[in-house]
């Protein structure tokens, strides 16, 4: 696996397999593309500046740790430990809470 820390924003640990890249940069928000894999994020920066691209939709950490799995037909599972996470995609957004999961499947 592999540890990444993210502009003194946090740390993302991901599992070996993973497939990630950052995609953009900038002084308020940070995105990453994940297309498979698992990975661990703890974060400590503002609400929305850290988001992940997932092949199901987008998944924008809103202070938080949690826990992302990508499958290789793009399912997207999301574990939250502290705080929230916004799960966005055609379908429309859900916030998700502290001890709860959800799953995301890519829109056709």
């Amino acid at each position: 696996g592999a540890r990444l820390d993210i502009a003194r924003l946090g740390v993302l640990s991901a599992r070996p397999g993973t497939a990630l890249m950052l995609e953009s940069t900038g002084p308020r928000k940070h995105w990453l593309r994940m297309t498979r894999g698992s990975i661990d994020v703890r974060l400590w920066a503002p609400p929305g500046r850290v988001a992940l691209h997932t092949p199901a939709g987008d998944v924008i950490a809103l202070g938080c740790i949690f826990s992302l799995d990508v499958e290789a037909d793009g399912e997207t599972r999301l574990q939250v430990h502290t705080g929230w996470v916004n799960l966005e995609n055609a379908h429309g957004n859900t916030f998700v809470p502290a001890g709860a999961s959800a799953t995301m499947r890519a829109c056709l």
